[in-house]
């Protein structure tokens, strides 16, 4: 917990928080979502999917740009480990996690080999939960 609140990845910590707060809130109204859910048309469905691929190669292309910075000798640019957390936990996760091993770039670092598996979890549980209510 202390190193990701070091490595500012405080997204990983608040975006599931806030998630459970909405969702118990008394505005908050699950059958209005579901029923959203449920109407979306295969273009919105489309366009979901590409959005998800598009944060992927997104995050992918952040850590490639990251191993980049880091193997030059003035590496004072580099991309804070928060970005990083933030992108996986923005499901960008398997991007992250492939760009890990692809450029063995952060795999020596055991916040980074433990918490993007966790949150390609996160990841795919939202998704299974967002279409779970659209049956």
């Amino acid at each position: 917990l202390s190193t990701l609140l070091e490595s500012r990845s405080i997204a990983a910590l608040v975006i599931p928080i806030l998630f459970s707060y909405v969702t118990k809130s008394p505005n908050f109204h699950s059958q209005s979502l579901r029923y959203t859910v449920k109407h979306m048309d295969t273009n919105t469905t489309y366009v979901a999917f590409g959005l998800l691929i598009a944060i992927n190669i997104l995050a992918f292309f952040v850590m490639a740009n990251d191993k980049r910075r880091s193997t030059r000798d003035n590496a004072i640019d580099r991309i804070p480990e928060g970005i990083l957390f933030f992108m996986a936990a923005a499901f960008g996760a398997l991007g992250v996690y492939i760009g890990m091993f692809l450029l063995r770039h952060k795999i020596r670092k055991w916040y980074f080999l433990l918490g993007i598996p966790l949150l390609i979890l996160q990841n795919i549980a939202t998704l299974y939960l967002f279409w779970g209510l659209a049956n």
